[in-house]
């Protein structure tokens, strides 16, 4: 064979370059290895962030529209109870079906994405999504409506993913900032979109077009088109195309359960023909490594120019060697009680928020005396506030590390909840009160102190599967929004509001405490890569 075939041979078995310098993912034929993690992280740190703008945009998409699930109908959802013949107890069913769906689904479809890939994973929930969708628009009884929101919620149930594709492929040093911007895509989902399903609703007004109701997949469905039904079928469009755009789009490597067994022979007489001695050398180094996958990282590195000799192509694989028994490495006693920890962080945060938006409105409506349509403006105009601390978060993360952003953001919701506490004539502290305490909760305490306890969180997991554990820190906060919401729902019944927020100002101290008590375990994992 001429020398040039057999080094056309070898460069078959190696990814290519694209002329941006990125690497275009190509199947190793010798060790089926796809992309190299020693060259992917040097560029993720040269770069400080996600350097795939395509993927990024994908996920970000796919954040946005799991949470418009939830925000688009919400301004219809209690009337369409109604109408089926529902109360305030089959409300908030449904509304509980959907988180449902989130902790059933999150922790599945987060292992899932470390098995199968992340692309077809998303693929796959956004599918569920739509179906949820459309059968919420077609419900004609409130169960019915529940198991369509809990399909919903299935299909939304893709936070771990999303958070650990990001997490893996960002280094420390600009890992809370990212995973912020994806909180703020998801606070923007369920905190402003509301407004798009109130212009839906206004523009489609009380009329409804359609057929009635007709006998079909078991039961009666509702087919027409009203403020009721079109967000279902909006929805069921739009994740549909989210879905498209993730398997068109999204770039994913290859899951390491479906590398093939390398063909040491094969390869060495293509690399002995193409290069010569250097690079025999360089295989039988590479023969040594403790995994296919290293091996190819060394045979890439030579190929491409990051090192010029056969000391450094050794140093290579024993470095993705290192890299790999990191990721798979069990978890230590002190990570075990670093996580535990964040996931009760993780749980107070999300079940303040859920109080708020549980008796938020009720205060707003009851207390108050401010119209439905004015709360529900209320409260997302100072959603949109979030939004916009949540993009900051760039800037300061580089500024304070993680445990003084959640210690100050839990500061805030201390003082939030305060401002309700006292039962005075005329709603605490009055309007002026209520305005001050919606302004620090949903603004800046909840969006900044979640997210930095998101991006602690991804920094104590580490090089290990993130997909899973972030699956699983994402069940949690669903687990906070079914309960507290029940909860404080009987406590406000029985003891009166005051109370409920009182019981979070405890709740949110002893955090507080424990989380200043145990900051230099945390700080030393919140350290740069």
């Amino acid at each position: 064979m001429p020398p040039r075939d057999r080094l056309t041979d070898v460069e078959s078995l190696l990814p290519r370059r694209e002329s941006n310098g990125a690497l275009q993912e190509q199947t190793y034929a010798g060790y089926g290895s796809r992309g190299d993690e020693a060259l992917q992280k040097k560029h993720e740190q040269h770069t400080e962030g996600l350097a795939d703008y395509k993927s990024l945009a994908t996920i970000l998409t796919v954040v946005l529209i799991g949470d418009t699930a939830r925000g688009i109908v919400f301004p219809t959802l209690s009337s369409y109870v109604i109408l089926m013949g529902g109360n305030k107890s089959t409300l908030g069913a449904a509304v509980a079906g959907f988180s449902l769906g989130r902790v059933i689904a999150s922790p599945l479809l987060g292992k899932w994405s470390t098995q199968y890939g992340c692309r077809r994973v998303l693929a796959a929930a956004l599918s569920a999504l739509s179906l949820g969708a459309i059968l919420y628009a077609l419900a004609s009884s409130t169960a019915w409506l529940i198991a369509a929101q809990v399909m919903m919620g299935l299909g939304s149930g893709t936070l771990g993913v999303t958070r650990g594709y990001v997490a893996d492929r960002t280094p420390n040093a600009r890992r809370t900032g990212m995973l912020a911007m994806l909180t703020a895509v998801q606070y923007g989902g369920f905190a402003c979109t509301p407004l798009l399903g109130a212009m839906l609703c206004r523009a489609i007004g009380d009329g409804a077009w359609g057929f009635g109701h007709h006998f079909a997949l078991g039961g009666w469905v509702r087919l027409e088109w009203s403020q009721f039904t079109a967000p279902g079928y909006l929805l069921a469009g739009a994740s549909a195309a989210v879905a498209l755009l993730v398997w068109l789009c999204l770039e994913d490597a290859a899951p390491a359960a479906k590398a093939t067994p390398p063909r040491p022979q094969q390869q060495q007489k293509a690399v002995e023909g193409a290069v010569g001695e250097k690079m025999a050398l360089l295989h039988q180094t590479t023969s040594s490594s403790k995994t296919p996958a290293a091996a190819a990282a060394a045979a890439q590195a030579v190929a491409y120019g990051d090192v010029e000799d056969l000391e450094g192509a050794a140093a290579a694989a024993r470095n993705h060697d290192a890299q790999q028994q990191n990721h798979d490495a069990p978890l230590t006693r002190s990570a075990e009680a670093a996580i535990l920890g964040a996931f009760l962080l993780n749980v107070a945060c999300k079940g303040v928020i859920a109080t708020y938006e549980t008796l938020g409105a009720n205060y707003a409506i009851n207390t108050l005396s401010l119209s439905p349509a004015s709360a529900g403006l209320f409260f997302a105009t100072f959603g949109a506030g979030g939004v916009v601390a949540l993009l900051s978060m760039g800037a300061l993360s580089r500024r304070f590390n993680d445990v003084q952003l959640i210690v100050g953001g839990a500061v805030v919701m201390l003082l939030s909840c305060a401002l309700l506490v006292v039962p005075t004539q005329g709603g605490g502290l009055g309007y002026a009160g209520f305005v001050a305490s919606i302004f620090l909760q949903y603004s800046i305490g909840y969006p900044i102190g979640h997210s930095a306890v998101l991006g602690m969180f991804s920094k104590i997991v580490g090089k290990r599967a993130q997909g899973a554990l972030q699956g699983l820190f994402a069940s949690a906060g669903s687990v906070a929004r079914i309960a507290f919401p029940l909860a404080v729902g009987t406590v406000a019944q029985l003891l009166g509001v005051h109370v409920v927020f009182a019981l979070l100002c405890v709740v949110l101290s002893v955090t507080i405490v424990i989380l200043l008590v145990y900051r230099r375990t945390y700080l030393a994992y919140c350290e740069d890569d």
